[in-house]
């Protein structure tokens, strides 16, 4: 009995994805009826990958056994580097995983004059339309970094942000203008860039 022999042994394969992505890294036996001894994947830090992100994984090798394959979804940057899927201890295959992060279009402040009752687009989006950052937060700066968001009383019902369908648009619409809406606003995301 031969058991698994690995296709494309001992090669590195380089992924490159983005980050709120999913990715395919495919590892299979030649015969896909053939059944592995012993199966690990392991991460970057050399962890365990199953346990490491068992709630962002799936395995497929119920049917056919010999597809030995891991998907990994809602990627970070974080999660970028070397994956290796281990077979009999012996035959290995290595994928380089980069993750593109959202980064900030533009970060320099910009001048928007309104009137009372008017609209305003605050813009704010990724470099990369296909990056989408795990969170988006918009501040009021000048009334104590109060949150723009309709679950506050004073923005209830006024507010619109665009990224449920275009996940790199992080721009916010403030409609019906008061007073008390004039000041400084910061888009963040991922609590690191604004």
């Amino acid at each position: 009995v031969l058991g698994c022999a690995l296709s494309e042994n001992k090669q590195t394969v380089p992924v490159s994805r983005s980050s709120g992505e999913s990715v395919l890294l495919s590892c299979t036996c030649t015969d896909l009826q053939d059944r592995p001894v012993g199966v690990q994947w392991r991460t970057p830090n050399r962890e365990d990958l199953l346990q490491r992100y068992s709630s962002r994984v799936q395995t497929f090798n119920q049917s056919p056994p010999g597809n030995l394959s891991v998907l990994i979804s809602d990627l970070t940057e974080e999660d970028g580097g070397i994956y290796t899927c281990w077979i009999n201890q012996n035959q290995y295959r290595n994928f380089s995983l980069t993750v593109k992060d959202c980064k900030l279009s533009e970060t320099q402040e910009k001048d928007i004059h309104k009137y009372p009752g008017d609209s305003v687009l605050l813009p704010c989006s990724c470099t990369d339309q296909h990056t989408k950052p795990i969170n988006v937060k918009w501040e009021h700066g000048d009334s104590g970094g109060t949150e723009v968001s309709n679950e506050m009383a004073n923005y209830t019902g006024r507010v619109q942000m665009f990224n449920k369908n275009l996940p790199a648009n992080l721009s916010l619409l403030i409609s019906n203008l008061t007073e008390q809406d004039q000041g400084t606003y910061r888009c963040s995301i991922n609590n690191k860039q604004s």
